[in-house]
């Protein structure tokens, strides 16, 4: 039904699919840094809030969460090096 109320898709328009994002592992040990470096796989459904989303680690398996963060441009940067030089 229509409400003329415009939803909020902030959520769904943010972020690309399988971006570069850095996501907050409560689980790193200090002094290791507890921003990892992920991809965006899509908003999560019937998981977490409403900004929660899924998120592929580095062992591959997909995680949930809600405090995660685009890459700056010298973060890209030196993620798209690293990933040059393993090929």
């Amino acid at each position: 039904m229509l409400t003329g109320n415009t939803p909020d898709i902030s959520h769904l328009a943010e972020f690309g699919w399988y971006q570069w994002v850095k996501w907050f592992d409560e689980t790193a040990n200090l002094p290791d840094d507890q921003e990892v470096y992920g991809r965006y796989l899509g908003p999560s459904r019937g998981v977490g809030n409403f900004m929660c989303a899924k998120i592929l680690n580095k062992t591959g398996h997909t995680i949930h969460r809600s405090t995660f963060r685009a890459l700056s441009r010298e973060e890209e940067d030196k993620e798209k090096e690293s990933v040059r030089s393993k090929d």
